[in-house]
């Protein structure tokens, strides 16, 4: 379960546009308010700046307009402390932040070097060294010269060959561990800011599988500070390999057929022509053995594959061959695993059935699946639940609180249960199910629960505006700007635009995040609830003993324990747009000045 805390009735995403200014500089915040639902709400908010030393330094309170936004400028003071300033908002100044935003105040230096890392071949063999071209600049012109580099090499699994995109090469299930090597001997750059390296792989392992190398480079600035850049090259293959490529996205859907592509592909990239592959499509099941010692309960997993269909294919050196594997339909959500055991070996996981995790990895977590990942309001959500034992199971829909429950009979075989999307159930929510199994005493069992939990999404597509802007390939300093923007989405409603233009320089120090609401408001958040039970303390009825929480698989419980949560200079100007109304695409045209660069 990731994603942010569940908010309170108010939720505000503050945001600045870079994470780092010298002293005297100015701070261009822009905040959202929206409710618990996500929904636009307009309220006075108060802003209070602390210093790096926790003491407030000052208070701004301001008013939104009716979409519940608004943005303005926070001049820092000329020698203002150096460190992490933070900025919080309230609604009222006695509660809890609604919102928050922290930002350094140091006496920066701007990256001031580039540099283009390219490799001259398309692919890097055993016995053959990759030519790489290094091409570096100073951002404000002349070429870097004279500059030393460093870097390392790193060897790992790829998930795909070149010419071969989305095929998936070797045993999936085979081991290999990463290489990294460290570079050396590197020249400097030449008077032109050029350079050209001879790289070689390490002694590699056999292995089934693809594999790539990440070349690191590093290029130091006269300052000592350093820059960054990698490139990815596929390892040319030793032998020949068999690829296979599915025809379906993430899992074979519920009713559906299981179709691949499958290739014989050279060392040289080119289609092999081979007779008689065999192929078998295998289910895989995970149970538990249950065994006691010293008087205590513990578990190992038991591992079954069932085979679900098999034949013979003629590998063509013209094109792909496809497979069909009639025998999927109707499973339920698992591991699936087409192999060929003999010669190039190949292998492919994937699910089958509904949406959800593919398998509980202890016995007390529950398979809870559904149809689909995200809904709209009115919606019928499908719940799939597959327990390993008979039982009562309790399922519920829970956001910031429990919008729906059912009790429901489910046998070992898997049973399914429906809801309708409520309108109040905010922008997404978790199904959290409880499956029970009764005391049997004429088999010595005792009492047993699991918890499976699924977050699905509500509405998101229809809130989220699309935003285009046509930019230039380069502007000038001291030069006006019109931006041509695009809003799709509006549905006749406002909209509010704000756009930050600023040194890319600047915003490489702190490795800053381009802002996303529709990441915060509408993306998955942490379960809001505890779950509490009394299944520890349950009396042993077979051993007439206090019973260990150990006895029900509670050793690797999900973790829901605990109290419920409370609630330079930069080139940057915001702008405000005029209202939009339409429900069409909407075009509207920003003027922006733009200051000369700082250095």
């Amino acid at each position: 379960m990731g994603g942010r805390v569940t908010p309170g009735p108010l939720d505000a995403y503050v945001f600045t546009e870079r994470g780092v200014y010298r002293s005297g500089e100015t701070v261009h915040v822009t905040a959202l308010l929206r409710d618990a639902k996500a929904k636009a709400i307009s309220v006075p908010l108060t802003f209070v700046l602390s210093r790096p030393d926790g003491a407030e330094d000052r208070r701004i309170v301001i008013n939104s307009d009716e979409l519940g936004g608004r943005s303005f400028d926070m001049p820092l003071l000329s020698g203002a402390t150096t460190g992490t300033w933070r900025l919080r908002a309230y609604a009222d100044v006695k509660a809890a932040p609604v919102g928050e935003v922290s930002f350094l105040v140091e006496d920066y230096v701007p990256d001031r070097i580039e540099f283009d890392l390219k490799a001259k071949t398309p692919e890097i063999a055993v016995n053959q060294p990759a030519q790489v071209t290094i091409d570096g600049r100073y951002l404000f012109g002349p070429p870097a010269a004279t500059l030393d580099l460093e870097g390392e090499i790193e060897v790992r699994v790829s998930q795909n060959r070149p010419g071969f995109e989305g095929f998936s090469f070797g045993l999936t299930d085979e081991p290999f561990t990463p290489i990294r090597r460290p570079l050396s001997d590197l020249p400097k750059t030449d008077a032109k800011g050029q350079a050209e390296l001879s790289i070689a792989l390490p002694e590699l392992p056999r292995t089934s599988r693809a594999l790539e190398a990440q070349i690191t480079i590093r290029m130091q600035e006269p300052g000592g500070r350093a820059i960054e850049r990698r490139i990815v090259m596929p390892i040319a293959a030793a032998a020949p390999t068999i690829g296979i490529k599915p025809q379906f996205k993430s899992r074979v859907g519920e009713g559906e057929k299981a179709i691949f592509d499958v290739v014989l592909a050279n060392s040289d990239g080119k289609l092999v022509a081979k007779q008689n592959l065999k192929w078998t499509i295998y289910k895989v099941e995970t149970r538990y053995q249950w065994y006691r010692v010293s008087g205590v309960w513990d578990y190992e997993p038991v591992r079954q594959t069932r085979k679900i269909a098999e034949g013979t294919l003629n590998a063509s050196a013209e094109k792909p061959v496809t497979i069909s594997a009639d025998a999927l339909r109707a499973l339920p959500v698992g591991n699936h695993l087409s192999q060929k055991r003999t010669g190039p070996a190949a292998s492919y996981v994937f699910d089958a059935g509904w949406y959800g995790e593919t398998s509980a990895d202890t016995p007390d977590r529950l398979e809870v699946s559904l149809d689909k990942t995200e809904y709209a309001e009115g919606d019928t959500m499908t719940v799939s639940i597959a327990p390993r034992v008979d039982g009562a199971a309790t399922v519920m829909v829970v956001g910031d609180k429990v919008h729906a429950t059912q009790q429901v009979q489910v046998p070992a075989a898997g049973g399914r249960v429906t809801f309708r999307v409520g309108a109040d159930w905010g922008p997404g929510a978790y199904v959290v199910a409880f499956h029970h199994r009764p005391l049997d005493v004429q088999k010595s069992r005792m009492p047993s629960r699991a918890i499976g939990v699924a977050w699905f999404g509500v509405g998101r597509a229809a809130r989220t505006l699309n935003v285009k802007m046509e930019l230039p390939q380069q502007i000038r300093p001291n030069t006006t700007w019109n931006i041509p923007v695009t809003v799709n989405g509006l549905s006749g409603g406002n909209a509010r635009i704000v756009i930050a233009a600023v040194d890319v320089g600047i915003l490489n120090l702190t490795n800053y995040k381009s802002p996303a609401p529709d990441a915060y408001y509408l993306g998955q958040r942490l379960l809001a609830g505890d779950v509490r039970d009394l299944y520890g303390a349950l009396i042993d009825g077979m051993q007439g003993v206090r019973g260990r929480i150990r006895s029900g698989g509670d050793a690797n419980a999900l973790e829901m324990a605990g109290n419920p949560p409370r609630r330079r200079r930069s080139c940057f100007i915001p702008a405000l747009s005029p209202s939009i109304r339409t429900a069409r695409p909407t075009c509207a045209s920003m003027c922006l000045p733009l200051m000369a660069a700082c250095a």
